[in-house]
């Protein structure tokens, strides 16, 4: 069977593809370009939005970090549960399970 081009007459296959567009094409944007056209906006929302998330990131991951190494301190008495139900509270419950477990499951020397 011979390979038919999917192109319409006319059009250049060496522009951008199979799917490329004649010089002279006036029709709107198909969804797809207009979403790879819009890339930037995309951009530029991250990084309005970047300065907002990543101070609450580097929050969490120094509260698990802390909240995990002091859990499995030799030491350490817990309180409720076990070391390792705190250990998955602590990774699975975003920012609150660290602080759950500073005030409530620690117990004091």
């Amino acid at each position: 069977m011979r390979y038919r081009s999917a192109l319409p007459p006319g059009a250049s296959r060496d522009i951008v593809g199979v799917g490329a567009r004649s010089p002279g094409d006036r029709r709107p944007l198909a969804r797809k370009e207009a979403h790879v056209l819009d890339l930037g906006h995309q951009i530029d929302q991250l990084r309005q939005v970047l300065p907002l998330v990543l101070p609450l990131v580097v929050l969490q991951l120094a509260l698990l970090l802390l909240a995990i190494v002091d859990l499995f301190r030799e030491e350490r008495k817990v309180r409720f549960v076990g070391k390792p139900i705190w250990a998955l509270i602590i990774v699975f419950v975003n920012i609150v399970g660290p602080l759950a477990y500073f005030f409530v499951g620690r117990e004091d020397a």
